[in-house]
């Protein structure tokens, strides 16, 4: 769904692609897009999705340029992730295993099921 979205939403992007490779992991299905264009365009663009798609909390994407380095949010002078199930920042969530699954998948069940009523 917000890989489709990507793709509609930023034709730009669509147009650039230069190759696509599809993993499917225990974390989730990641695509890993080499996109011909400047990577702070290609982060604001993806962090726009992120924050205005009704399912852009539940995606992960990021941005990384030809030296390697990954951009962050905070770089682009965005505030950094929040939770979605108790606003705090999120790394300090993941890190101390505040939420248990049971309130993660719950979570994410009515936030999909909201999306698609």
């Amino acid at each position: 769904m917000i890989y489709n979205e990507l793709l509609t939403r930023f034709s730009l992007i669509k147009t650039n692609i230069k190759n696509i490779e599809k993993i499917d992991s225990y974390e989730g299905l990641i695509f890993l897009i080499n996109i011909d264009l400047n990577p702070i365009e290609i982060k604001k663009a993806v962090l726009s999705i992120e924050m205005a798609h009704p399912l852009g909390r539940l995606v992960d994407l990021d941005v990384i340029d030809l030296s390697n380095h990954t951009l962050s949010r905070t770089e682009l002078g965005f505030s950094p992730r929040r939770c979605f199930i108790c606003n705090n920042l999120a790394h300090n969530c993941v890190r101390s295993q505040k939420h248990n699954l049971e309130e993660i998948i719950n979570f994410i069940e009515n936030l999909v099921t909201n999306y698609k009523s």
